[in-house]
């Protein structure tokens, strides 16, 4: 037999909690959203809302902007319908907005009049909360040069030849210019004395100045060029030539086109210092009651040069690495806490032989 009446038996019942915070998870985003919101005055950015006079009365603007920021925060993007339909629907935005439902109108009135000019205050201010709730590090930066494609090393085979090149080519730079420093300091040295003793052999031993250091305090060479700064009461040393240091930026971030700079055009620039140098360099800034924004410190010309054609910041190097910077800007540094020396240098208590002194007075001219 057909049933001809109305069920009016609802089998959905009424449920506990009545609090939709107990409803959500307690690691939940909207959790923590609000709790760091809540250590932020957002109040003084909702002074000037029209009081009111008549009609409803009006959303908590406090709970409105929560909502805002909250919705762009989950969706990158979210358009007013989106943010009215969430109060409707969304448990997350119902907590936000306390069950309240303003309309999509409501939502558009309150972004584009009453935060207004305001948005860049507000972003300070959170960054500013998170920071101290995470102990976040604002002295160094931490730059993460990761590719991540779609392909498997879809890279490898542009970036790895280019970056191999360039690297060669660089090393073959920087070989020409050691071999012309010493074409210039030392080997007009050796020719002249190996005409006055033709049956004097000679020696010569490439590196860097701890290196050639090293080998003098050993006894395996006699005399060295090396270059300041460097710890000179375990030796003699005269001064061969005295080097300033230059400014090396991309020519299309270079504010000042003249010849020369200051410290103080670099105090808001940053900057990458050699680590050899960093004391040098600091200590010629702190001299004047300045602290400069290091960028980073390296041991790599290769890696310096990149940077700085990329415009990231701006490098100090000694000048005689200018040929290295080419298409670069450079401007050589007119301070003199930060001119550098090329030194002959021999071991204290070991005097030169004759034959060694007769050298030098030859490199000395």
């Amino acid at each position: 037999m057909k049933t001809l009446h109305n069920n009016y038996c609802n089998s959905k019942q009424g449920y506990l909690p009545l609090f939709l915070s107990d409803c959500l998870d307690l690691l939940d985003p909207v959790l923590t959203f609000d709790r760091l919101m809540g250590g932020i005055d957002l109040n003084k950015y909702l002074t000037d809302i029209p009081e009111y006079t008549t009609g409803r009365l009006r959303y908590n603007p406090v709970n409105m902007l929560k909502t805002v920021l909250f919705g762009f925060m989950t969706s990158g993007y979210c358009s007013l319908r989106e943010l009215e339909d969430n109060c409707k629907v969304n448990i997350r935005f119902m907590y936000l907005m306390d069950h309240q439902t303003p309309s999509y109108r409501t939502f558009g009135y309150f972004i584009n009049e009453i935060l207004q000019d305001k948005i860049e205050n507000i972003f300070n201010d959170i960054n500013h909360a998170i920071f101290n709730e995470e102990h976040v590090d604002l002295q160094h930066l931490y730059i993460d040069g990761s590719k991540f494609e779609a392909n498997a090393n879809k890279y490898t085979w542009v970036w790895k030849k280019a970056t191999e090149k360039f690297r060669y080519k660089l090393y073959e730079k920087i070989t020409a210019e050691i071999e012309k420093i010493n074409a210039e300091i030392a080997w007009s040295g050796v020719q002249i004395t190996t005409n006055k003793n033709p049956d004097v052999n000679f020696e010569v031993h490439d590196g860097i100045t701890y290196t050639l250091y090293d080998y003098l305090q050993e006894g395996i060479i006699d005399i060295s060029v090396v270059r300041t700064p460097l710890r000179l009461d375990e030796v003699e040393s005269v001064i061969l030539h005295e080097e300033p240091m230059i400014a090396v930026s991309n020519p299309a971030m270079s504010e000042n086109e003249t010849d020369s700079l200051a410290l103080t055009d670099l105090v808001h620039k940053p900057l990458i210092l050699y680590r050899r140098y960093e004391k040098l360099i600091m200590d010629a800034f702190h001299a004047q009651n300045l602290v400069p924004e290091v960028f980073c410190l390296c041991d790599d010309a290769r890696g310096a040069t990149l940077w700085v054609k990329e415009g990231l910041a701006t490098a100090i190097f000694p000048q005689s690495m200018q040929p290295l910077c080419e298409g670069l800007t450079c401007q050589v540094l007119d301070e003199v806490d930060l001119m550098t020396k090329i030194l002959l240098i021999w071991k204290k208590e070991r005097k030169p032989s004759a034959l060694v002194q007769e050298f030098m007075k030859v490199c000395l001219k």
